[in-house]
């Protein structure tokens, strides 16, 4: 029944179906949930990785979103952390046309059980040394062992990258990436 909708649904119920008492079936009211994310043909993915330090070197962890992928990737937040200085810096810059970094991470899980094989994302997340980043659009200063969340959404066209990494040397970059992916639509397709 409508009257029995929670508050914030009991109006625009009225507006869409009138004043009858019974709310037609099949309709969803709150699609913007997590747990309707598949209604929007979206995966949930993430991945975590640890850059362990190297002397006299950044670190640094990004994630690409393949030029070919034909996905469009909403990052929703950053976790990063590190774990050896007193204070260390970390960017965040959005780049294009970037080749993955020297090691390829373990492969995004999906964020939702209900998929028979936990899908991986087409997004890739890999990790180097010695590797800077530009285009920042965010800087943190971090203690050691106090993690930071950056909260997105930083959205990934194919071929686009958001990339961390360390303005100073010989620190571990801990990242976990948290992101949707969802097939581009027509009218999305460029010819950039």
């Amino acid at each position: 029944m409508i009257g029995s909708l929670l508050p914030r649904h009991n109006e625009t119920a009225r507006r869409v179906f009138g004043d009858n008492d019974i709310l037609p079936p099949g309709v969803i009211l709150e699609l913007d949930r997590p747990e309707w994310h598949w209604a929007g043909r979206s995966l949930l993915v993430s991945e975590a990785v640890l850059q362990p330090l190297n002397a006299a070197q950044v670190s640094a962890v990004q994630l690409r979103n393949p030029a070919l992928s034909k996905v469009i990737a909403v990052i929703e937040e950053i976790e990063v952390a590190v774990s050896n200085a007193a204070n260390a810096e970390v960017q965040l810059g959005v780049l294009v046309n970037q080749a993955d970094l020297g090691t390829i991470g373990p492969g995004s899980i999906a964020r939702d059980s209900r998929w028979p094989s936990l899908l991986q994302g087409s997004c890739i997340l890999s990790r180097a040394n010695n590797v800077g980043t530009a285009n920042q659009i965010r800087y943190v200063l971090l203690l050691a062992a106090t993690p930071y969340v950056f909260k997105g959404p930083i959205v990934l066209a194919p071929g686009a990258t958001a990339r961390l990494a360390t303005t100073a040397s010989n620190i571990n970059l801990y990242a976990s990436f948290h992101w949707r992916e969802r097939p581009l639509e027509a009218e999305e397709f460029s010819d950039r």
